[in-house]
């Protein structure tokens, strides 16, 4: 290339990087106030129609303010975060949880990758709860190797309502991570499955495990064997 050749192809160049440059800047603006509690100032540009409208800057529908809008005196309190999913049995997710209700089903995806089902069943016999490891958990997992599978009681108020069974799994022929359990207290079965890829990981299980310690059933917390 000739030296006039060279200058034009720069010039070019340096042109293509300012404005990825000015993108880059934008997009970086939109992300910092999506993922901090602090919102940083936006620009607000003015529509083009002579109006006096404004078009706000978003990303993913969620609008992007360029200040903060809440009532004047206004402090952050520890929320609750308690979903009814149906009457009788509630659960509280807490934060880093999508939630999503369908009918009397909780599905859940956690921003570390876990993906979760909760979903409430109404009673209509007995059943000898005993017998959930042995007729349901162990018939579920013919397929996995028994020393692969460990199993623990469900209790509330002391006694035992049901089973949980952790194993190493397969998702798409990749190594996963499954957590899931049933029980039943006066009128209500509950069914949870929990199940993340990848080899076990204590964070993660550490997130499920406070979730489904606040799972509530006529007002009686559960609690998974140690």
């Amino acid at each position: 290339m000739s030296k006039s050749e060279l200058k034009e192809a720069y010039y070019n160049l340096e042109s293509g990087y300012q404005q990825l440059q000015g993108q880059f800047d934008s997009l970086n603006t939109m992300y910092q106030a999506l993922s901090t509690e602090e919102q940083p100032i936006a620009p607000i540009s003015m529509s083009g129609d002579g109006t006096g409208r404004y078009t706000f800057t978003s990303v993913d529908s969620k609008i992007i303010f360029p200040a903060a809008f809440q009532y004047p005196g206004t402090q952050a309190i520890q929320a609750d975060g308690s979903i009814n999913v149906v009457d009788n049995v509630e659960i509280t997710p807490g934060s880093n949880w999508i939630t999503k209700l369908n009918g009397a089903t909780l599905e859940m995806e956690h921003s570390s990758g876990i993906s979760a089902t909760i979903k409430v069943g109404g009673v209509t016999e007995s059943y000898d709860k005993s017998l959930l490891q042995s007729e349901v958990l162990e018939q579920w997992f013919v397929n996995i190797p028994e020393s692969q599978v460990a199993y623990k009681n469900i209790f509330i108020d002391g006694t035992m309502f049901g089973v949980q069974a952790t194993t190493p799994t397969m998702i798409d022929s990749e190594v996963a991570f499954l957590r899931c359990g049933m029980l039943a207290y006066g009128d209500y079965s509950v069914t949870y499955i929990f199940v993340y890829r990848g080899e076990q990981d204590v964070t993660k299980d550490e997130s499920i495990v406070n979730v489904i310690n606040t799972i509530k059933v006529m007002n009686n917390g559960i609690n998974v064997e140690a």
